[in-house]
């Protein structure tokens, strides 16, 4: 695995994080991830725009929300 470049987002475009493709790596946790809660991740991006979204923890292998 290697960090992408920079993701180009058009202006009312989307772009969709998942198992299999691109996806956030979290790294140096200060405490382990509990399979079924949530946490807050705050995406920036380069206008200085931030995003909030909550991201559930799911159980090793799962494939997205459905398992």
């Amino acid at each position: 695995m290697a960090p992408a470049d920079d993701i180009v987002i058009p202006p009312g475009g989307m772009f969709a994080l998942e198992p299999g493709g691109y996806h956030a790596m979290l790294m140096q946790l200060q405490s382990p991830l509990v399979e079924g809660e949530t946490f807050p991740l705050t995406l920036l991006f380069s206008d200085g725009t931030e995003l909030e979204i909550t991201v559930p923890v799911l159980g090793i292998g799962a494939r997205g929300p459905e398992g």
